[in-house]
């Protein structure tokens, strides 16, 4: 398949996570460095990004309660969403602060079409 085809595809999953998501907010910290010539210490800051993501919950087949636990779900989010690390946290419409568990990428041709997070209270 051609690049375009998946550049494509990517646009179809942005359009429909954009027409049926919900806005949640993606928290990243990055944490500065520390200088001996001054003695400073590090200082954090938090980055908060809208983003829309469309939730779904794992199924009872799903959930083996070792990689997947009891009230784990996974958000899907667009291509278009970079740089998502598992230290970052997301936050849902009712203010509930979740961990990201684990960041997948489906990439079909080695082209990003979506994000799919599994993510834990």
């Amino acid at each position: 398949m051609s690049e375009a085809f998946y550049n494509d595809l990517a646009a179809t999953a942005k359009d429909l996570i954009d027409e049926f998501g919900v806005d949640w907010t993606l928290k990243s910290s990055s944490r500065g460095t520390y200088d001996p010539v001054l003695n400073t210490k590090p200082t954090e800051s938090i980055t908060s990004t809208t983003v829309k993501v469309v939730r779904f919950e794992y199924s009872e087949k799903e959930v083996n309660n070792e990689t997947i636990k009891m009230g784990d779900c996974k958000v899907i989010l667009s291509a278009q969403t970079s740089n998502i690390d598992r230290q970052d946290t997301i936050v849902d419409p009712d203010g509930v602060t979740w961990s990201i568990v684990k960041v997948m990428d489906t990439k079909p041709g080695g082209s990003v079409i979506y994000h799919e997070l599994q993510i834990r209270k």
